[in-house]
């Protein structure tokens, strides 16, 4: 039997890792052993450019206003050195891998309160198919791939123009038609998580305020919850509040989070009031499902601001990186332990990510730019990339997928 190299081996550790703790489905398992195990790993990002050197004139909610001046961009680069930008007409907030074998190079790009989406090829550098939200909506940030009736499909994170109640809608891998739509048990909800267990997932109903064309929030705050909803038949088999965060009551809002193998997830809050200066938190929901606040040194707590945005796990070292855009810095916690470990201080942390041999992570933040550090010693950081006027209001994610040519 040939040796497996040393990529080969970790795309396999990581298939492998998916089915012991029955993240995917068994079906979406086959077709991924299907995919070839000569490639690499690609680092997706939404971009924009603002002629006006970092001053937005006008915003859409919390996302930049693409149009003929403010142009938006999936900006991707590989290890080896390989990048690009691909114009998009909307501002990508997440990516995802297509599963389809027969799609090796195309990725589904999800945008924060916008009314457009879309699938996009990398190899051919443009936007393959456009869809849009369920009438009376917009997307809210999110997708996750999901088995639903024993087949895959994909789930998107969905908020009511008027209301604010969320939505997730099942859709069609093929051309993205909604199949069927879920409660998402709470207001704005934003990232959607697989459990450990296949047939259900968490939803992170955000419980923002509304937002209008002009860029204001009106109307009041909503509560925000953690819901555990059972994929098939809808229901709500488990639901969290999210905790206050100040002795004005304002509460936090699940934005964002990551499940761990242990069954494990590590949420990160941010304030629900947007024009003030609170911050949001980081909260563990452990193996009994009892919610509990992490800590952080003084001296950081003082730091943050606004809130906690990318949440991104190093199995080989056990750490959970958690950036906080606002307060300039990234913090590392112990997963063992949960324990404060170091922090990086670096200017708009945004998305995370880590390197094929998992010993350097990449960050992104919201000017432009992005720095690597090895995981060892992170405060050791470089720029090695930098897009120039605009910025990016999104996290770093990252697929497998064949090798990219120029």
């Amino acid at each position: 039997m040939r040796k497996l190299n040393r990529r080969e081996f970790i795309h396999f550790s990581s298939i492998h890792a998916a089915l012991l703790t029955g993240a995917w489905h068994i079906q979406w398992l086959g077709k991924a052993l299907a995919q070839p195990l000569s490639g690499q790993w690609v680092y997706l990002n939404g971009l924009y450019s603002d002629p006006n050197s970092f001053k937005i004139l006008r915003r859409q909610g919390p996302v930049a206003l693409v149009d003929e001046t403010h142009a938006a961009y999936l900006s991707f680069f590989t290890e080896s050195g390989f990048e690009g930008k691909i114009n998009v007409p909307f501002l990508p907030h997440s990516v995802l891998k297509h599963p389809d074998p027969k799609k090796p190079f195309s990725v589904i790009a999800i945008p924060r309160r916008a009314q457009i989406a879309g699938e996009i090829d990398l190899a051919e550098r443009r936007v393959t198919q456009l869809f849009y939200p369920a009438p009376g909506g917009s997307f809210y940030g999110h997708g996750e791939i999901i088995p639903y009736k024993n087949q895959n499909f994909f789930a998107v994170s969905e908020v009511g123009d008027d209301s604010a109640l969320g939505v997730i809608t099942i859709r069609s891998l093929k051309d993205f038609t909604i199949v069927h739509t879920l409660k998402s048990h709470g207001h704005s909800p934003h990232q959607i998580l697989l459990t450990a267990n296949k047939g259900r997932i968490l939803i992170c109903n955000s419980g923002s305020k509304l937002a209008t064309a002009q860029g204001e929030y009106v109307g009041n705050r909503f509560p925000s919850s953690l819901c555990l909803v059972d994929i098939n038949s809808g229901t709500l088999i488990r639901k969290w509040d999210c905790p206050t965060n100040n002795e004005k009551g304002f509460f936090d809002g699940f934005a964002h989070g990551f499940t761990l193998p242990s069954g494990e997830a590590v949420l990160a809050t941010k304030p629900q009031e947007e024009e003030s200066n609170d911050s949001g938190n980081i909260y563990l929901l452990n193996k009994k499902r009892e919610l509990t606040k992490l800590s952080l040194p003084e001296p950081l707590q003082k730091r943050t601001k606004g809130q906690f945005l990318s949440v991104a796990y190093h199995e080989p070292s056990h750490q959970v990186f958690i950036s906080m855009p606002l307060g300039h810095f990234t913090v590392i916690f112990s997963s063992q332990n949960w324990k404060y470990l170091t922090h990086i201080d670096f200017n708009k942390s945004n998305g995370i990510s880590f390197s094929a041999d998992g010993k350097q992570v990449y960050i992104s933040n919201g000017l432009g730019q992005l720095i690597k550090a090895p995981v060892s010693a992170p405060q050791r950081f470089q720029v090695i990339n930098e897009s120039g006027k605009g910025g990016s209001e999104a996290h770093l994610d990252r697929v497998w997928m064949p090798p990219l040519k120029s």
